[in-house]
């Protein structure tokens, strides 16, 4: 039984079983495989007579075992994230048939934000606040996040190409793909940061934060990236992919407030930004929107999705406005 088309991660029922045995969690009693692929990893869920687990198969290639290191200085200061299982002899990684590595995480209930209150705005907040206290030494110099910038110039370029083809005006697009282009002001890579900090990394139950997730991105950068990237999840459509509904869509005039309240929730905990921070603040925002909004577009891949392409460009640039309205609100 095969379990998801990954092309570079195959995954089997049988290899599930034979991991959860390693980890001494008993036999699956049911298995639900996440739908796609992402980034060489094989992700599903299972129930055993033990308790439910999320199992995610590595690629070696995409293993940032440093996260592990995170997520236990994180809980240790209080922070709500899955717990990494270990195996019997203490390693967090059972090496699977060919090369491959597995984690197991218990399984948090609940699932990625929606329409989010205040108070779990500020409650994610606070959890980007507790994993900037943790020592940066837990990650080495030379890892990188997600974000490649000539990658999403070339894709903002294209998404221009698309919007002149449904006979949108394209001064407004090309402008913040030249923007994104000429790069973001340095603001310090002093922070330890998870880097990856969209809703669906979020687990909320009952109106609550229940867990940040997806450590995977980990690395040393400016603490903006985390702040701004959790500000956007919270307060704009960002995340909402081109053909669906927004999770949380709030107006300027619910937005712009959040964010400030936000952003002040951040710097009682972790201290005031600096003036470099400040003045680089408005940048760094955009930049965030741009990388999460543009690769949403560029998602219309044929003909029969391309009709939502023209309402969903629209809802770009609509997007955009509410995002200058929370520059200026947290200025």
């Amino acid at each position: 039984m095969t379990l998801s088309p990954h092309p570079i991660v195959p995954w089997t029922a049988d290899e599930v079983a034979k991991t959860l045995r390693a980890y001494g969690l008993g036999e699956p009693i049911d298995i639900q495989a996440e739908d796609g692929w992402d980034c060489g990893r094989a992700r599903c869920r299972v129930r055993t007579a033990s308790g439910e687990w999320f199992v995610k198969k590595h690629h070696p290639a995409v293993v940032r075992r440093e996260a592990h290191a995170v997520v236990a200085a994180f809980r240790a200061r209080g922070g709500l994230a899955p717990e990494v299982m270990a195996l019997p002899d203490g390693a967090t990684w059972y090496d699977a048939p060919g090369g491959d590595v597995v984690e197991v995480q218990r399984l948090v209930p609940g699932m990625a934000p929606g329409v989010a209150s205040d108070e779990v705005a500020l409650a994610a907040m606070a959890q980007v606040a507790i994993l900037h206290g943790l020592s940066v030494d837990l990650v080495p110099r030379g890892l990188r996040g997600w974000y490649d910038l000539a990658e999403y110039v070339a894709v903002g370029t294209k998404v221009v190409e698309r919007f002149r083809a449904v006979g949108l005006p394209t001064d407004e697009i090309a402008a913040l793909v030249a923007e994104e282009a000429a790069g973001i002001p340095w603001a310090g890579d002093d922070a330890l940061i998870h880097g990856d900090l969209w809703r669906c990394n979020w687990v909320a139950d009952e109106g609550r934060i229940a867990a940040l997730t997806d450590f995977d991105y980990v690395h040393r950068s400016g603490r903006l990236d985390d702040v701004c990237d959790v500000i956007l999840a919270f307060c704009s459509e960002r995340d909402t992919a081109y053909g669906a509904l927004p999770f949380i869509a709030p107006p300027a005039v619910v937005a712009g407030p959040r964010a400030a309240a936000m952003l002040a929730a951040y710097e009682r905990a972790r201290g005031p930004l600096s003036p470099q921070e400040r003045a680089a603040l408005p940048a760094v925002l955009r930049s965030q929107w741009f990388r999460h909004r543009i690769g949403v577009l560029d998602d219309a891949r044929d003909e029969r999705e391309f009709h939502e392409f023209r309402a969903a460009a629209e809802r770009l640039l609509m997007a955009r406005r509410v995002v200058e309205g929370i520059c200026a609100a947290i200025r």
